[in-house]
């Protein structure tokens, strides 16, 4: 249902794109007047079961340690993710590409070229 999932993304509080869209749909307030869901409830649990450690083990398994077709390609998207978010602060007195290198190559990667839990 439409308005059901309006009101589960109005409520969880990710910063997701679809929540935007959701607060925007008057019809998810007869689902908070239903108390059907406890956001508050679901938003601890998906703290939880989706935590940055959570998310880097999953990260190293299917994309980093992965040999399946199409992993190198993941892998690669995932260095050029890294490239585009260099955090901000990280030596912003050198030039952007510097940084940019810098972060993905000195930060996010040990000696054996390794990709760390920066």
């Amino acid at each position: 249902d439409v308005h059901f999932e309006s009101y589960f993304y109005s409520s969880v509080h990710f910063g997701l794109a679809e929540q935007e869209t959701a607060l925007r749909d008057p019809n998810r307030l007869n689902y908070r007047e239903l108390d059907l869901l406890k956001p508050e409830e679901v938003q601890r649990s998906l703290y939880a079961a989706y935590s940055p450690r959570a998310i880097r083990a999953w990260l190293r398994k299917e994309v980093l340690e992965s040999t399946a077709q199409g992993a190198q390609s993941r892998r690669e998207k995932l260095v050029d993710w890294f490239r585009a978010n260099v955090p901000f602060g990280f030596q912003d007195h050198s030039p952007r590409s510097h940084r940019m290198e810098s972060w993905v190559f000195d930060q996010c990667h040990d000696e054996a070229y390794r990709l760390t839990d920066c």
